[in-house]
């Protein structure tokens, strides 16, 4: 048995010594190596056996009380054998044989006349054989057990733990820990902190992170207890969280994933991956492939990737996030599988959509949807219901249909039509706003009295603190050095031969205009069209 213990705080990011490399020496360079022993009883043997630097080279000691002290660090312990072999006159050390040892790792670590530069993850190989004990610092460590029945203590720290091969018991304790699962009847216990397991191989696992008694995962008869988040093996695995707030990765393979009770994330990663998100608020992923993904109860965002998917909302108000930069034609009144140019989609109980960066075609049903356009030239139809259409970034069309619509085209030129209802045009900062004629959004079918245009968002006074409101001002000049003013403009002979009025802003007080918005038609607009 090894037992291996931290004395002080320190992160290792890996238990290896090629990562400390830097304190080696090669004894291949080295033509006399000098020692000074001294033993304290007749039974300790010290033998050396030096041969010519093109063959081989051992040392051996040994003793059954054995103290090796190098630059005042000391490695104390029942050391019963090194054995150093090299390759020729460039040879590094290859291996190191330790057993029924006490180390104190960070001594260990930092002994500069720990020797070789390659194959030194031999070294722990050989030491971590058996049945071993790790005893981690207050830093960030990372143990790994290898083989035989190994304990891990975390302590302090976010730590990576390791059992290896064998009924290995894993304790994270303090600190947002992983703890890795693999071959082996094990115990994995998390301790305070929000920690991940990890499952190693290819092979398909069950676990259930609410079960906290012996399950069979298919790696072994293992218990798992204070786990919040984990991420599958490479095959098609079954993995369920818990009560707590869940992070759930399927990685490869086709996996079924289940949320509980809380807003849990859980993403399939590649394959054709079934996710259910059942209580919460969640987050699912489905990645490539053809996915099932189904919110359940909540609030969900299910993301519509690549592949011919199934996305279902389940009850709640659910929302379809695209983050592709392609274009997509998403259609929520569709309840059969539609062509979005991600795939052959099935897209159910949804009723909120953010999209990507591509130029979209995106449309509503007959509830109150949220459609958020995102970059690009965007297409957005509201139809049925109270409608909250926003175009971001690009020059789009936003059509709200039916209903008491509210529309914000964002920046870019855009093209806003509310349709029926008493609808709400919003421009929430002076750049939603053209700076000049060829610039400005324009409102097709604005009507006096019943629609309006909502222009608290801007600032009305560039010259004083604060969110200022406008003041309108009649007669369609503007007052001098009189900033926040609006006023408005008729055009009888617009280039559509329709008449056009313009919406004129300065927000300087020098008596030009800072922002225009163009409505299609004559209107004897009042103060009381604008939310001011």
């Amino acid at each position: 048995m090894a037992k291996f213990v931290v004395d002080s705080a320190f992160d290792q990011t890996l238990v290896d010594l090629s990562v400390i490399s830097r304190y080696f020496y090669d004894v291949s360079y080295l033509d006399d190596i000098a020692f000074d022993y001294q033993g304290t009883q007749i039974e300790d043997v010290f033998l050396i056996e030096i041969y010519d630097g093109f063959y081989s080279s051992t040392v051996i000691l040994g003793g059954s009380d054995f103290h090796l002290t190098s630059d005042g660090v000391t490695v104390d312990g029942n050391l019963q054998m090194i054995d150093v072999a090299t390759q020729g006159a460039y040879g590094d050390v290859q291996k190191w044989k330790l057993s029924s040892i006490d180390v104190p790792l960070r001594s260990f670590i930092m002994a500069t006349e720990t020797y070789g530069q390659s194959d030194d993850r031999q070294v722990f190989e050989r030491i971590f054989r058996g049945n071993d004990l790790f005893q981690l610092s207050s830093g960030n460590d990372h143990a790994i057990g290898m083989n035989g029945n190994d304990t891990l203590n975390g302590y302090m720290g976010n730590d990576t733990l390791e059992g290896g091969r064998g009924a290995d018991r894993l304790y994270g304790n303090a600190g947002n820990d992983v703890l890795v699962l693999d071959v082996g009847d094990d115990v994995l216990n998390g301790g305070a902190g929000r920690d991940w397991l990890r499952v190693e191989g290819n092979k398909a696992v069950q676990i259930d992170l609410s079960d906290s008694g012996v399950q069979n995962t298919r790696l072994g008869m293992d218990q798992i207890i204070g786990i919040e988040n984990m991420t599958g093996a490479a095959g098609s695995d079954t993995l369920t969280g818990n009560s707590a707030v869940n992070s759930i990765f399927g990685n490869n393979g086709h996996d079924r994933i289940f949320g509980r009770g809380q807003s849990d994330l859980l993403d399939g990663g590649n394959g054709n991956d079934r996710i259910e998100g059942n209580l919460g608020n969640d987050t699912l992923f489905g990645g490539n492939g053809a996915d099932t993904l189904l919110g359940g109860v909540g609030n969900d965002s299910l993301y519509l990737d690549r592949g011919n998917d199934l996305i279902n909302g389940g009850s709640g108000e659910d929302r379809l996030v695209v983050t592709d930069s392609t274009d997509v034609r998403i259609d929520l009144g569709l309840s059969r599988a539609q062509n979005t140019l991600q795939g052959m989609d099935t897209i159910r109980n949804i009723e909120n959509i953010r999209s990507g960066g591509g130029d979209d075609r995106l449309s509503g049903n007959n509830v109150a949807n949220l459609i958020d356009g995102g970059a690009g030239h965007d297409v957005i139809f509201g139809r049925q219901g109270d409608d909250r259409l926003e175009g971001k970034a690009g020059q789009d069309q936003l059509n709200g249909g039916f209903g008491n619509d509210t529309l914000i085209g964002g920046t870019g030129k855009d093209v806003l039509q509310g349709g029926a209802g008493a609808d709400v045009f919003v421009f929430a900062n002076l750049d939603h706003t053209g700076r000049n004629y060829q610039s400005a959004d324009q409102i097709i079918d604005f009507r006096s009295g019943t629609d309006l245009i909502n222009l608290r968002g801007i600032d009305a006074d560039h010259n004083s603190n604060g969110n200022d409101a406008f003041v309108f001002t009649e007669g369609g000049q503007f007052q001098t050095a009189e900033a926040g003013q609006i006023i408005i403009r008729q055009f009888a002979n617009a280039r559509d031969g329709q008449g056009e009025t313009r919406v004129l802003m300065d927000v300087d007080g020098d008596g030009q205009m800072d922002g225009i918005i163009r409505l299609a038609g004559m209107h004897d607009l009042g103060a009381s069209d604008f939310y001011l």
